[in-house]
């Protein structure tokens, strides 16, 4: 759906409100020009409030966005856009799993 208004966006200012070097290569895989603002979004919502994994990631990812769109609208440059994401795994009994904090190897 993106890829029809690449050309447009390439001409706007867009803001990637994430770390994920993952959502970055996609960004510019898309031919998009974008600058990364890390959301200082503290992921912490009540699970339980959410129907499921997807509601809880656009939620998450809506947050994020608003973050970084407010605090650069304070500093007097808000983007065209403000992009946020987020990545959850829902598992066969609806609990949703984020990625671990800390990472063991094994």
């Amino acid at each position: 759906m993106i890829l029809q208004y690449a050309e447009a966006l390439c001409a706007r200012r867009l803001v990637l409100a994430s770390a994920s070097p993952r959502r970055r290569e996609i960004l510019g895989n898309l031919g998009l020009k974008f600058d990364v603002v890390v959301s200082k979004f503290d992921e912490n919502l009540d699970k339980s409030q959410f129907v499921g994994g997807a509601d809880y990631a656009q939620a998450t990812a809506t947050h994020k966005a608003m973050e970084v769109a407010t605090r650069m609208e304070k500093e007097e440059r808000l983007p065209f856009m403000v992009i946020g994401a987020d990545t959850v795994v829902e598992a066969p009994d609806g609990s949703i799993m984020e990625k671990p904090k800390v990472w063991t190897s094994y």
